[in-house]
């Protein structure tokens, strides 16, 4: 049963659906079942719906770059026989910590040159009706961060329900930047179809953007997900034992196979909804979104400095994945991009209450922050993207069930407030 709650916030009249919970429910710590929660869980996914379970698209973005950085390279292989192609390592990072390969400047050498490789999933934006890619993390020169490119040629690898195009791209269609983000983060390069097309219709509409102009992208290949370099890409990586065990453990989880973004949003909504049964007498308001960026444009709602406001106090929440650690051999929460006080840039926080939401295999468990454990806000990227804040499980624990426990034992030992559990 749904009811709807109506409440008056700064002149405008909200009326928020919310799942109507038994009265014991209204307690400070609530322990709920998912199936409270099916509005928002069983929405509709208009992103995932063509790709049809496809392996690649159940992926997160970072694990599906590994992949298809991979396909580009074997592709390259195949398209130049006789070009001179070879792997680099990825170098030092500017605090002398070595970098992983989804951070190397570069990803190959052909024939002297060094090639970048980003890759992007063709998805849907609700806000603007229509399909797009977003390729993020493209080190461009930039005034006062680098005065030149850190590559020389720059591979797009686009991925569709229909197949993946690998496009040489000629660093002008489409580049956007990203504000104060833009020096260490990089340049975004965004495409997108019209304004209700079906995806089918966007992917055409798309390539044709990319290959018109008086200086048009190179078309390097169209790759079936069905071609026999996708399978031996995907099957390397799957075999690694970091991805093996996450996908294990989050196999069946409700939400598993969504990408961050939108899991990230209906995790949201369902804190709101725990928020109000906690609170039933308080008054609650969804950010407008009208507020500016620092460049200067329009945040929207979905990139609000906060996710609420109760009573006037602003509340932020930010959620995790489990995730193993192969090197440390330990399972870890790293809850990313929070706006705590920087020197410099933030002289406040842009929150009054922080909520961390571990989502595990097992439930979503939900604390109040107490502003001291696990905080990390060092470096150029933590001045303008957020800091973080890491819970480590013990070494040597590889039971998810096991490492959850402690996970949640670590945050209650260290001050934090626990509010509300939901299982799966």
């Amino acid at each position: 049963m749904l009811m709807t709650h109506t409440r008056q916030c700064s002149g405008t009249l909200f009326r928020n659906k919310v799942a109507s919970f038994p009265r014991q429910a209204y307690r400070r710590t609530l322990v709920l079942h998912a199936s409270q929660f099916h509005h928002i869980l069983k929405a509709p996914d208009l992103t995932a719906a063509p790709y049809d379970g496809h392996t690649l698209s159940q992926l997160a973005p970072s694990q599906r770059a590994v992949v298809l950085r991979r396909v580009a390279r074997d592709v390259s292989t195949d398209v130049h026989p006789y070009s001179e192609i070879q792997d680099t390592e990825p170098g030092i990072c500017v605090n002398g910590a070595r970098r992983n390969h989804g951070q190397a400047e570069f990803d190959w050498m052909m024939d002297g040159r060094r090639v970048k490789c980003k890759s992007s999933q063709l998805s849907w934006c609700k806000k603007y009706r229509r399909w797009f890619f977003d390729f993020v993390g493209i080190k461009l020169p930039y005034d006062g961060f680098r005065q030149t490119a850190s590559f020389d040629d720059l591979f797009l690898v686009l991925y569709s329900p229909a197949d993946i195009r690998i496009i040489k791209h000629n660093l002008s269609h489409g580049v956007t930047s990203s504000g104060a983000r833009t020096g260490p983060v990089g340049h975004s390069i965004r495409m997108a179809g019209k304004k209700h097309q079906d995806w089918q219709g966007a992917l055409a509409c798309i390539l044709h953007k990319f290959q018109s102009g008086s200086s048009p992208c190179e078309h390097v290949a169209k790759v079936s997900i069905h071609d026999g370099r996708v399978k031996s890409a995907l099957a390397t990586f799957l075999g690694k034992q970091a991805v093996a065990m996450g996908l294990d453990a989050y196999l069946g989880t409700p939400l598993a196979t969504m990408n961050a973004s939108l899991r990230g949003l209906r995790l949201q909504a369902m804190a709101f909804e725990i928020d109000q049964l906690v609170n039933p007498m308080s008054t609650f308001q969804l950010p407008d979104g009208n507020d500016l960026t620092i460049s200067g444009s329009r945040r929207g709602s979905h990139s609000a400095k906060i996710d609420w406001l109760r009573d006037g106090r602003r509340v932020e929440m930010k959620h995790s994945k489990m995730h193993w650690n192969d090197d440390r051999q330990f399972w870890r929460c790293q809850f990313s991009n929070i706006k705590f006080a920087h020197p410099g840039s933030r002289p406040r926080a842009h929150f009054d209450e922080l909520w961390l939401a571990i989502y595990s295999p097992f439930g979503l468990h939900m604390f109040r922050h107490n502003g001291l454990i696990g905080v990390s806000s060092a470096g150029i990227r933590a001045e303008v993207g957020g800091g973080s804040v890491f819970v480590l499980s013990r070494k040597g624990i590889k039971d998810a069930r096991q490492a959850c426990d402690i996970l949640i034992e670590k945050c209650l030992a260290d001050g934090c407030e626990r509010i509300a559990t939901v299982s799966w």
